[in-house]
């Protein structure tokens, strides 16, 4: 085998991984690397990754170091192994068991691009951030008055993280640690008493649901953060990450506004070409091997999604975006216990955009060099600035 240099923690990864996980899939399908804080064990092939993430007795979610540097008391069901996975599961159905807000969607969908027609537009804060601050606020039951606040509170989360699995620093890590609690404070202070103020909180959503949930304060809390956040942030990248592709990808573009193509196949394909994020963690219970290389009780597991998503053994032409793909096995959502819990409602965001481009704009024309979040975890755009151009 070839050796490949393999650091997620280099400024240059987010600019190269893909060739580099090509690389790794052929000459080094699993790989031991990290150092004594952080000892990894990253996996790249479709088969690898689906295993691995299917396997939860092996490989838990349960990890401290995630609740500590980054998701604090919104780690709750996102970051816990059964039973208590899906006793918080089940509480969330309106979520995953067919609810379906479309029209709603189609209608925020339809004001915050249509006012951008023929302008020039920020589409991350512009566009995106308010169709996903828009919809997460009504499943939650968050005053549209307060859309800014959410969104600020997310922007100002995702700026503080970043040394979790990177740095060795005890200070570092430290620092890190003491803003995400504080954060955390601000959001659960925040939500505690929209709880407690009749005239703000929206007669439905999860804030007036959760009082009857059988948990405790601190655990309703925590799942309503957790929502909150990945409901906004998540969505907003897969939105722009569709504007980018379809704008640098005109011809896909055009099949779909032919109607050679749905919005559901393109919105799939989006998923699998430019996910949200690069990678999953998961922390091994005990020790094994995989491919004859071992790991060992404590190894932090990356599933590299965005590596599996282009596995050749799973996908013809895999490097290829094409919208109209089927079948489309994506891994963008996970796969088993932990199978994303807002996909559906991600996902409904994600075709009402691309169906609303491909009835109302002719061209998607790129303004300036966009700009990449320097995150190795996440594949996106902190700045896009596009015009949407009418038919």
């Amino acid at each position: 085998m070839t050796p490949v240099s393999f650091d997620p923690g280099d400024a240059a990864f987010p600019h190269k991984a893909t060739s580099l996980f090509a690389a790794l899939r052929t000459n080094c399908p699993v790989l031991r690397h990290g150092s004594d804080r952080w000892p990894f064990f990253s996996v790249f092939t479709y088969h690898d990754v689906a295993n691995a993430l299917s396997d939860w007795k092996t490989w838990s979610s349960e990890i401290p170091a995630i609740r500590d540097l980054v998701l604090g008391d919104a780690a709750v069901m996102i970051h816990d192994d059964p039973p208590n996975h899906e006793k918080y599961r089940c509480l969330l159905h309106s979520l995953t068991k067919g609810h379906t807000m479309r029209e709603d969607i189609r209608r925020v969908v339809d004001a915050a691009l249509s006012a951008h027609m023929n302008r020039d537009v920020e589409f991350v804060e512009g566009v995106a951030g308010r169709i996903s601050l828009s919809v997460i606020c009504q499943i939650i039951g968050i005053p549209e008055s307060d859309a800014g606040y959410l969104r600020d509170w997310t922007n100002r989360l995702s700026a503080a993280v970043g040394c979790e699995f990177i740095e060795t620093a005890q200070d570092a890590l430290d620092s890190q640690q003491s803003r995400v609690t504080d954060l955390h404070e601000e959001l659960t202070l925040y939500l505690r008493c929209l709880t407690l103020d009749a005239k703000r909180c929206l007669s439905s959503g999860l804030v007036k649901e959760s009082l009857t949930w059988p948990v405790s304060e601190s655990e309703r809390l925590g799942l309503l953060k957790s929502i909150a956040f990945a409901g906004n942030h998540t969505s907003t990248i897969l939105q722009t990450n569709a504007i980018w592709l379809l704008a640098t990808h005109g011809p896909q573009f055009g099949r779909l506004k032919r109607h050679e193509v749905g919005a559901v196949c393109a919105a799939k394909e989006v998923l699998r070409y430019k996910s949200p994020f690069r990678g999953v963690t998961r922390i091994a219970k005990h020790c094994g091997e995989i491919r004859g290389v071992p790991y060992y009780r404590g190894d932090y597991l990356l599933a590299w999604i965005a590596s599996a998503n282009r596995d050749n053994m799973e996908f013809t032409d895999p490097d290829a975006f094409d919208v109209g793909r089927s079948p489309n096995r994506h891994l963008s959502y996970g796969v088993g216990l932990h199978y994303c819990v807002g996909a559906h409602l991600a996902s409904q965001q994600l075709e009402c955009v691309i169906e609303w481009l491909s009835l109302h704009v002719a061209a998607i024309d790129l303004l300036g060099v966009p700009e990449v979040i320097p995150d190795p975890w996440v594949d996106g755009f902190s700045k896009l600035e596009v015009r949407l151009v009418s038919g």
